[in-house]
Formats: C-alpha cells, structure tokens, sequence
C-alpha cells in the first residue's frame, strides 16, 4: 500500500501541471477473491463484521460512490488524496 501511495503523490506533482489528478482508493474488507475465503463461512464473515465500525464488509455501492465522486467535477480539485473507503475499521475503535 505504500508503495502506491508514494507513486500516486508522485504523480501527482508531475502530472498537475497537465491538469491531470492522481488518487488512491485504499479499500477495506470488500467481496472479492482475496476474501472470498474469510467471507465463505458464517464465522469469518461474523469476524470481518464485528471487527467494523459499521458492522459490515464493504458494498459494490460504497466503491462506486467514490469512484464517481473523483470522476465527477465535484472531485475536480481532489489531487494527491488517499480516500479510504472501509467504513471506520483504519480507526481501530
């Protein structure tokens, strides 16, 4: 993950002056293949669960929101940003 970071704030600053913003989406526990196996049985999705904020694994809609706001004018101005979508779990609460 920090490797990207860096590389997005890299560009960031190179490619600004072509009026091109960079950002990253960090994502949290979405469905996917990576988790395909933790998220398969009761237990492991009661784990992902619990261990969020919101008491959830992450929905396509919760994605595509933030994809469509950094596509959209209203992002137009987001340059260099780390957007975590993961619904509070980076807080450890």
């Amino acid at each position: 993950k920090g490797a990207v970071i860096h590389l997005t704030k890299t560009l960031c600053r190179a490619l600004s002056d072509r009026n091109i913003t960079v950002n990253v989406i960090a994502p949290g526990v979405f469905p996917s293949q990576m988790t395909k196996y933790i998220l398969k049985s009761e237990r492991g999705k009661q784990m992902a669960n619990e261990s969020n904020p919101l008491k959830r694994v992450g929905r396509t809609s919760d994605m595509v929101g933030t994809v469509l706001y950094l596509c959209s004018i209203a992002g137009a101005y987001t340059n260099g940003a780390t957007i975590v979508v993961d619904g509070g779990s980076h807080l450890h609460i």
